[in-house]
């Protein structure tokens, strides 16, 4: 019987087999990805600028890229552009994905750094490699090369230690200059009469990009300041070369200083505090201190035979009466004005004593202008004169006393006498002013000639009529003033609260029209123009609460009249910090973003609700 032919027969795994080939699988595509990332990763630095050869003042477009695949970018490290200006810098980071059949999915990271600069200096300057940290690797580039030629536009380069002859009288360079950031004080002049106006000038030379704010004002001992710039229209920045380096340069202070004694006067050193970033807008930590170095002062004593109380400068002095005719009891209102090149807030003008006339303590109104740089002072001084008796009266002319610095001569300013004509009741005007009268006097005694009458042991007193008391119209007689009083009293608290609320609604008013106006610049972006609002929102609250203007006051003497109605120490250094900070705004590059406009607006709003709840007589 033949047999049939079969084929082998292939053992099926068992069990056992089978998860340990699903678990040798799994181990293989659990390590790929291992694999992968033990792979160094691959990186390419490149930098690129168009074009390469430029005359000054020409753009450059820069650009810095870094790719990473399979890598993370930890940071990437610039070249020094000192001989470029930044006119603008944006930087991106796009990430991508890349998918394989037989290998893990893997990251491509992108840095991309793109820059318009500006040339500032003649040469060819080299552009170090820009360097990349790629998983705590270092990766460098290739540097590049760009020739600038021509000569530097309309851009002044000091490089003498000693400024020009026609400069104001500025700190040498020497003691101040620094390759980042420095600080110079300068003044017009160093040597001076008493009363006399200096300008002192802070500039802030600056490569940096930052917040600064002045840590300490320069101390001004011995002087009467005011400030020159308006906050609401900061000075123009300008590019300036010093000793081969390009800066921005900022007016940070302005002030007229007017010495009040004669011999050496220090103007102290200033100090600002910068918040530093870099180059390219990152935040950067570091804080920077620049000081500006002391002026010496000195000031000469007025000449022999000028009075100490002599205004210095140049005035003009007038004085106008509104009313040359008047009637007993009548008022009229003296004007005397003196007005000039110069400051004139310590000149007080008085009437001496004229019988006949009644002059009430005079009321006094003062305000300045800046002209040219130099501080114009006006006074005008105005007394109520109130006629008391008849007659025809004379009143003096004023004299005020004055030093010209300039022509080093003085003079005495004079008015014409004033003529005033007061009639009686009966219309007339007496040929001559009335003699004033003595204190009175005691009635002289009776005469011993007089005879004497009948003498009556008996004396019977008769009334022509009945007692006043008996009279119907007494008690109304006796109760009218008392009923007039009250009511003008009523009245008068009446008018004044309505006053007081007029004042109040009128201070909301005004408040809430400023934040309005910083509200329009914030929505405009605007920034110089939000913070210039907010600051007057500050001054506009302080002029409120302190019955004055704070335009030419110091910080300090801002924060001394805060002090003296009562404000807490917390809020006058909020508010003395934001005026300062407002000040520095324009020069903050990150004063221009929209979560730091927000924020200024919050902190301002709560110190005017502060200061307005302080002027209504409540806890700030």
């Amino acid at each position: 019987m033949p047999f049939a032919r079969t084929s082998p027969r292939t053992p099926r795994p068992t069990a056992r087999a089978r998860a340990r080939l699903g678990l040798s699988i799994a181990l293989i595509f659990a390590l790929l990805p291992a694999r992968a990332a033990l792979a160094a990763p691959q990186v390419e630095v490149k930098m690129s600028a168009r074009p390469e050869i430029v005359s000054v003042g020409d753009q450059v477009q820069l650009e810095i890229r870094v790719d990473a695949l399979g890598g993370r970018i930890d940071r990437v490290e610039l070249p020094d552009l000192g001989a470029f200006s930044i006119l603008s810098h944006r930087r991106s980071s796009p990430v991508r994905f890349q998918f394989g059949l037989r290998s893990a999915a893997q990251v491509e990271a992108t840095e991309i750094h793109q820059f318009t600069l500006r040339a500032e200096l003649p040469g060819e300057h080299r552009l170090a490699a820009p360097v990349a940290m790629v998983e705590g690797e270092r990766y460098e580039g290739t540097p590049v090369t760009i020739r600038v030629e021509g000569d530097p536009r309309g851009a002044p380069d000091v490089r003498s230690s000693e400024p020009p002859d026609d400069d104001p009288v500025s700190t040498p360079l020497d003691d101040v200059f620094d390759a980042r950031a420095f600080l110079r004080a300068k003044v017009d002049r160093t040597e001076v009469y008493v009363g006399e106006q200096i300008t002192l000038e802070i500039e802030y030379y600056s490569r940096l990009r930052g917040s600064p704010r002045f840590s300490k004002e320069p101390s001004t001992d011995g002087f009467w300041v005011h400030d020159l710039l308006d906050p609401n229209r900061p000075p123009p920045e300008r590019r300036e070369i010093v000793r081969g380096v390009p800066f921005q340069v900022y007016t940070v202070k302005r002030v007229a200083a007017f010495p009040l004694r004669a011999g050496k006067l220090d103007i102290g050193a200033a100090t600002l505090e910068i918040v530093a970033t870099t180059a390219f807008g990152f935040a950067q930590g570091e804080k920077l201190v620049r000081h500006a170095k002391p002026v010496t002062i000195t000031v000469k004593p007025l000449p022999n035979g000028t009075p100490s109380r002599a205004l210095v400068g140049q005035f003009d002095l007038r004085a106008n009466i509104d009313r040359r005719t008047l009637r007993v009891g009548e008022a009229a209102t003296l004007e005397v004005v003196v007005e000039g090149r110069g400051h004139v807030r310590d000149l007080e003008l008085g009437l001496p004593e004229i019988r006949g006339l009644r002059v009430l303590a005079p009321e006094t109104e003062t305000s300045t202008r800046i002209q040219n740089g130099r501080l114009h002072g006006r006074r005008v001084t105005r007394f109520l004169i109130i006629a008391e008796q008849p007659g025809t009266f004379r009143i003096p002319g004023f004299s005020v006393p004055t030093f010209d610095p300039e022509t080093e001569t003085s003079q005495r300013l004079t008015s014409n006498a004033v003529v005033i004509h007061v009639a009686g009741d009966d219309g007339a005007i007496p040929d001559e002013p009335p003699i004033a009268s003595e204190p009175d006097e005691l009635e002289p005694p009776a005469s011993d000639s007089e005879e004497l009458g009948v003498l009556r042991g008996r004396a019977e007193l008769r009334r022509r009529s009945s007692a006043l008391a008996d009279r119907g119209t007494f008690w109304a007689l006796l109760l009218a003033p008392p009923v007039v009083l009250a009511l003008a009293f009523g009245f008068g608290a009446l008018a004044r609260r309505r006053r007081k609320e007029r004042g109040r609604r009128e201070r909301e008013r005004r408040h809430q029209r400023l934040l309005d106006e910083a509200r329009a610049k914030r929505r405009e972006g605007d920034a110089k123009g939000l913070y210039a609002a907010l600051a007057s929102s500050i001054h506009a609250a302080l002029e409120e609460l302190l019955g004055e203007s704070t335009r030419g006051l110091t910080h300090a003497e801002i924060a001394q009249k805060l002090a003296a109605v009562g404000a807490p120490n917390e809020l006058v250094t909020r508010t003395i910090e934001e005026l300062e900070g407002l000040d520095f705004a324009r020069f903050a590059a990150e004063s221009t973003h929209a979560e730091e406009m927000d924020r200024a607006m919050l902190r301002i709003t709560a110190i005017l609700d502060r200061l307005d709840a302080l002027a209504k007589g409540g806890r700030a």
